[in-house]
């Protein structure tokens, strides 16, 4: 038929429209359908407009093909919808329209934009396998019962932002090309984003008040002041991962699948052929003045992560100390905060802090670079994490930072600097054991010497003598050689009680640091 006009029309019992064309458009604005309403198999080769429409019974769209636009804005769906295996081959928009039973989009194809904001579904809705090849709006939708978005793709951009799901969410299988945004948004029930591949996942200032579990590959995944209510699992890949001010207050592991995701043997071909050809790690880059009481990092790079302002710093579980800069320096290596990298960077000249601190690597939020007093207290609270879970290897790393930022801090008093200047360099704040043997050897060998030529008033010991002599007297050890003992002189006597002072140091600096390295 030609141009068809039901505007405002009250269809009293069912409607069967099966298997009609609509050569051009078909207008049933206002229409009230108050039976079952049947368009299955439909072919609309104009513009429809179903908005705001009324369907008291059930409506079957089963198979209907739209040429044009379909205007569902505002309708109303009091009984259960069947709009499985529609093609849109221009645009689709339900925005504030109102599901209050089942609603079945499986298999659905929108060539164009598809809008959904606002709507609300009173009990399931189920998009499984639907392909959407342009932006899809379900911002403000209310999802009273199930949303089941399995096996769907999205081509452009998605955006979930303020929706609310207050039953069972999956996303498994999913594919959305661009940008997927679930900021604001509010989970009620049990959600599974994932396992899918999306290239920006944003969930700014999303809740999760039930256990949430996520896996996803993608380029980039924001959790800006997104709370964690209940915990969970995120399984990531490849990401770039920013949770400024977000909040962990329950168990939430965050582990890293780059290897895994898109390389398993059950794995879609269209997500292998999305994955990186050389898969690196996740990282992190910002945890900034969030409450990390509950996460657990596992297998994520944290060289390029900033902790400013972060709360419950010790409470944060590292499965690995490893995932953090090593910096070798003075021929042993350390662990480096991206916080003492970039202060470095901008008061050293120094190529080799060049190299490790790029600034862009930095430019999460505010930038600011924070000063050695709050670097400090960084690593003093990761250093009691590794002690409390009893890795006192992993603590000392973290404890040589935080010494490291006192002694080059300029508001610690000048006598306390001086006393950290001299531990640093004497044995490394007592981590450095080769380096407090070297010490010890070079004052013994160094006396040795002295002794030789000050150290007694007749005779003219040999070098041998004099250094075992002075050996002894490093140790606490009374000599045998008489010869010696009975014509030390009184500055022989002044080196000796040098030599019994500074070799007990020196050599209990070097076990403590042993101490440190190897202690369970």
């Amino acid at each position: 038929m030609q141009l068809a006009s039901f505007e405002g029309s009250t269809f009293e019992d069912d409607t069967d429209f099966l298997e009609a064309t609509f050569e051009s458009e078909a207008n049933f604005l206002e229409v009230d359908f108050r039976g079952d309403a049947s368009f299955q198999e439909v072919s609309f080769g104009g513009e429809a407009d179903f908005g705001p429409a009324s369907f008291g019974g059930e409506a079957n769209f089963f198979s209907a093909t739209f040429q044009d636009g379909a205007d569902f804005y505002r309708a109303q769906f009091h009984g259960e919808v069947d709009l499985t295996n529609i093609e849109f081959r221009r645009w689709a928009a339900f925005s504030e329209a109102s599901f209050e039973r089942g609603a079945d989009f499986g298999g659905i194809a929108v060539k164009g934009g598809a809008a959904f904001h606002a709507a609300s579904f009173g009990a399931g809705a189920s998009f499984d396998g639907a392909t959407f090849d342009g932006e899809a709006d379900f911002g403000w939708t209310v999802f009273q019962a199930g949303a089941d978005f399995s096996n769907a793709v999205f081509g452009d951009a998605t955006k979930f932002e303020r929706a609310r799901f207050y039953g069972e969410l999956s996303f498994v299988g999913t594919t959305l090309a661009k940008w997927a945004d679930f900021s604001r948004s509010i989970f009620e029930g049990p959600t599974q984003l994932g396992p899918m591949i999306v290239d920006m996942l944003d969930l700014d200032r999303a809740v999760f008040t039930r256990p949430v579990q996520i896996e996803v590959g993608g380029r980039q995944i924001s959790g800006l002041r997104t709370r964690f209510l209940a915990g969970g699992h995120a399984r990531v890949a490849w990401a770039e991962l920013i949770f400024q001010e977000a909040e962990f207050p329950y168990p939430t592991l965050i582990s890293d699948h780059s290897h895994q995701f898109a390389f398993a043997k059950d794995a879609p071909q269209k997500w292998k052929d999305r994955a990186p050809s050389q898969p690196t790690k996740s990282h992190m880059k910002s945890l900034e003045r969030a409450n990390l009481s509950g996460l657990v990092l596992s297998g994520i790079d944290l060289h390029r992560c900033r902790f400013s302002g972060a709360h419950n710093l010790d409470r944060l579980r590292l499965e690995t100390t490893r995932a953090f800069y090593q910096s070798w320096h003075i021929g042993a290596s350390r662990l480096l905060l991206a916080e003492e990298c970039e202060w470095r960077e901008s008061h050293y000249s120094n190529s080799r802090w060049k190299r490790v601190a790029k600034p862009d690597d930095f430019s999460v939020g505010d930038g600011l670079v924070i000063q050695p007093r709050e670097i400090s207290s960084l690593y003093r609270g990761l250093r009691k994490g590794r002690e409390d879970s009893k890795d006192e290897p992993g603590a000392a790393d973290f404890y040589y930072g935080e010494m490291e930022m006192r002694r080059l801090d300029r508001s610690t008093p000048w006598a306390e600097r001086v006393i950290l200047w001299l531990y640093w360099l004497v044995s490394g704040y007592g981590l450095r054991g080769l380096r407090a043997l070297a010490w010890l050897v070079t004052v013994v060998v160094g006396l040795a010497g002295l002794l030789q030529v000050i150290g007694f008033n007749d005779g003219d010991p040999g070098f041998r003598d004099t250094l075992i002599y002075a050996a002894q007297s490093a140790i606490s050890i009374a000599s045998s050689n008489t010869a010696l003992t009975e014509h030390v002189s009184w500055a022989g006597e002044v080196l000796r009680i040098v030599l019994r002072l500074a070799g007990p140091v020196l050599l209990g600096l070097t076990l403590l640091s042993i101490r440190n390295r190897v202690k369970r």
